[in-house]
């Protein structure tokens, strides 16, 4: 498989990925040194969510010290955390910085954290999914929020890529949560360094999901995917899913910050490559949007930042 086929039906996964291309021939060599001819065989399971509840221990420890570095560390250097209100963290320094700050004004406290499912994406990165909860003095739970973890393996080490949080009974229901992606319905165009496409995005279901059809044009190829999203009642969150036309799948949890939608995908291809990215949409108030796609990697190794992209809208599609 070449790396702009592998990055098409993974890392990009919404339209917008492989239709501007925005990846070089430097791609592919980061690609061939991470994974070779195929990828690397999962760690056994139950070993690896073992190594995780004892790294949640340790967040908890670490939280109810105030250790604000101790927790930073459990970073990428480049990591993000996303949180119950929707601001980004992108960084070790700055999530430290957001840990000092908090215990600064809120004082430490206990914190447990349920790990609910635990997903290897390979041998190098996995996604974590769970509730993590405040407590007072006492030991009486005060507050709760659903998250999810992006860990991936650095120097035989696990450590967080990206955690998005989200906050308790967020959105009272579905149809108020997609409201916020009204901008998105419609006919749209887009051109990058490798190709071109079009997305069509129209309301389905009584209005309870958006489906996206989008055409991927490249010199050599060219493909018919599909987008599907909706409201996650189990973690209270905008999700995702995309299916491509040569059997990839896909899936991201939406994150509003500001005027701009953070996407954290993770993705499989057909032949078993894991990739994940952090694509964001910016949406203009002249019927474009401006779309990246950042924090990318492909079984567990980092790949550089896509270039931005705007995309055009051509119409409206009726409901």
């Amino acid at each position: 498989m070449t790396w702009p086929k592998m990055v098409r039906c993974t890392l990009v996964l919404f339209a917008l990925m492989a239709m501007v291309g925005s990846v070089s021939a430097a791609d592919d060599s980061i690609v061939k040194q991470a994974s070779g001819n195929a990828p690397a065989a999962p760690g056994n399971s139950d070993d690896l969510t073992a190594i995780l509840r004892e790294q949640a221990h340790n967040y908890e420890a670490a939280f109810a010290r105030g250790d604000a570095e101790s927790l930073a560390n459990m970073w990428t250097t480049s990591g993000i955390y996303c949180d119950a209100n929707g601001k980004v963290y992108a960084g070790r320094q700055n999530i430290e910085a957001m840990f000092k700050k908090y215990f600064q004004d809120f004082g430490a406290a206990p914190m447990t954290i349920e790990i609910q499912s635990v997903r290897s994406l390979g041998a190098n990165s996995a996604i974590e999914r769970g509730v993590a909860s405040l407590k007072d003095s006492s030991g009486k739970v005060v507050s709760s929020a659903p998250y999810s973890v992006i860990h991936v393996k650095v120097n035989d080490t696990w450590q967080i890529a990206s955690c998005n949080e989200a906050p308790p009974n967020a959105v009272p229901n579905e149809q108020e949560a997609l409201r916020d992606l009204e901008w998105l319905v419609g006919d749209w165009t887009a051109r990058g360094s490798l190709g071109e496409a079009t997305l069509s995005t129209r309301w389905e279901a009584d209005h309870h999901c958006l489906l996206g059809k989008f055409k991927i044009k490249s010199a050599n190829e060219q493909h018919d995917d599909l987008m599907v999203i909706g409201y996650d009642p189990r973690t209270r969150s905008i999700a995702s899913w995309v299916f491509a036309s040569d059997g990839g799948t896909g899936h991201g949890r939406w994150q509003k910050n500001g005027k701009r939608w953070l996407v954290q995908m993770t993705a499989m291809t057909l032949d078993g490559h894991a990739a994940r990215a952090v694509n964001v949409f910016e949406p203009g108030d002249d019927g474009t949007f401006v779309w990246q796609s950042t924090n990318r990697t492909l079984d567990g190794t980092v790949i550089p930042d896509s270039e931005k992209i705007t995309a055009h809208k051509l119409s409206a599609s009726a409901d």
